[in-house]
This record gives C-alpha cells, sequence and structure tokens, in this order.
C-alpha cells in the first residue's frame, strides 16, 4: 500500500468526537508510537471528552483527557490515507483518493452492561480492530525475524500481568488472545502490538502469541 505522505496518516470518525473516535486514535497513538499520523473528529461534535472513555484508556497508560472534539473537514480526509467510521450514526460525504472504513463496535448496552464495565468493553474491542489496522499499515515481521527481544523486560513484565491473564496464558497457549487478555498484556507493558517477538500470527481469527512466546509461558508455568 502506497501513502499519501512518508508516513501514513489514519482519521478516526464517529458522531461526537468525545468517545470511540477519540479512543481509537488514543489506542493507535499509543500502539504506533510516532510512525501512523492519527487524527480524530466527528460529524457533530460535543464539548468535551467523555469521562469514561478517558478513564478506561487511562488505565491502560493512555491519556486522552485533554483532547477537544473537532469537526470533520474535507482537508482531514484529503489529508488521510485511511478514515475510519465508528459506529453507525455517523455519516459523512466521501472524498476521492481516500480509503474508508465502518466499524461496528460491540455495544454492550444492548446486553445491559452499563457504565465502566461496558466502557472497557467498547476499549477493548477498538483495541483489537485498531491492532489488525495498524498490522494493514506497518506490517510486522513474524516471529523469529527480529530475534528474542524479551531478556529482562519479560521477566519483569510476568508479576505484573493479572492472574487471572496468566491462568489464560498458561492454559490456552494455541488459542487466539481474548480482547481483555491482549488488553492486560498490553497494561502490563508487553508491547503486543510493538514488538514481533511476541507475535506468530494475526488475521480475522485474532492475534496468536508466537511460538517463542508461548515456549516462554510454558517454561514459566513448568517453574523453569
Amino acid at each position: 500500500m502506497t501513502f499519501k505522505a512518508a508516513r501514513p496518516t489514519v482519521l478516526f470518525v464517529c458522531a461526537r468526537n468525545g468517545g470511540k473516535s477519540q479512543m481509537a486514535a488514543g489506542l493507535m497513538d499509543h500502539h504506533a508510537d510516532g510512525r501512523i499520523t492519527v487524527m480524530s473528529a466527528g460529524t457533530a461534535p460535543g464539548t468535551s471528552i467523555n469521562a469514561l472513555s478517558a478513564e478506561s484508556l487511562a488505565e491502560l497508560g493512555i491519556d486522552i483527557s485533554g483532547g477537544t472534539p473537532k469537526p470533520v473537514t474535507d482537508d482531514a480526509q484529503h489529508a488521510a490515507d485511511v478514515v475510519v467510521i465508528l459506529g453507525r450514526e455517523a455519516r459523512i460525504q466521501e472524498v476521492a483518493g481516500t480509503r474508508y472504513e465502518r466499524w461496528e463496535t460491540d455495544e454492550p448496552s444492548t446486553r445491559g452492561i452499563e457504565g465502566m464495565e461496558r466502557m472497557r468493553l467498547v476499549r477493548d474491542d477498538i483495541d483489537v480492530r485498531v491492532h489488525h489496522l495498524l498490522d494493514r499499515l506497518l506490517p510486522w515481521p513474524h516471529a523469529g525475524e527480529s530475534g528474542d527481544t524479551a531478556g529482562m523486560d519479560l521477566e519483569q513484565w510476568w508479576p505484573a500481568v493479572l492472574p487471572g491473564t496468566r491462568d489464560w496464558l498458561i492454559n490456552n497457549n494455541g488459542d487466539a488472545l481474548t480482547p481483555e487478555v491482549a488488553a492486560d498484556i498490553s497494561r502490563a507493558g508487553g508491547l503486543i502490538a510493538s514488538d514481533p517477538w511476541w507475535i506468530g500470527e494475526r488475521g480475522p481469527d485474532g492475534i496468536f502469541l508466537s511460538d517463542a512466546a508461548t515456549d516462554w509461558i510454558e517454561a514459566r508455568a513448568n517453574g523453569e
């Protein structure tokens, strides 16, 4: 894929630009580590960032609390390589030369889930989608191509992972990561999106750990 500038540019759009599009932009900016230009906007922007959205990202060490909702512009759409529209409410007039995709994200409120529990599920769903988009824009090497970059970082990371996540990793090493496990790995500093040592495969069935990562986890489980 060719880009309009030296770095790919992504514009995230939702209706109010206070919640989902700001969360997606914050997650992409965090995971891309300066390699992607990230913008967000709204079709009917509000006046402030959703407090629960900001709090859910703060749990991952990402601060979007200082953001300000802003309107979608033609200039921003022309500058973007990809415009991602989140949810069903936002509608925009597409411009030529820019790729568009819509993410109909999980809406836990339809299952009676509200408050912070809802927002964490929304965050984790967006995070998985951001990972997939990041891979399409900046494909990572497969495990083994960059060498073992774990070392002491993993020894420091393992105790920071939640006990439930450690149990899941030990017992489900061959399965695709759940959004909750992926988010906790990232929260604890496992660099799941930015360190190719971790990733064996990404695809429509999910994110799978590399053989090197699963071998390391198995060794921890066996007390080695």
